[in-house]
């Protein structure tokens, strides 16, 4: 079986490891402790609700 072809690039400051490739590297530990929320999670959170209501119109904005 031969390898698959890779879809990303490693990069040559960090050994040859994909962005977000973490495994077997030693780091802190998560913080898992309360934090305040951030704005994006406030926005999406709102975007949620919104869309979750069943009545939301989903055509063009009519002019008032």
């Amino acid at each position: 079986m031969r390898e698959p072809e890779r879809k990303n690039m490693p990069r040559k400051a960090a050994g040859g490891r994909a962005a977000h490739d973490v495994g077997g590297l030693t780091l802190e530990p998560i913080d898992r402790s309360e934090h305040d929320v951030a704005l994006w999670q406030k926005r999406t959170n709102a975007m949620l609700v919104l869309l979750r209501q069943k009545d939301h119109d989903t055509g063009p904005r009519q002019s008032l």
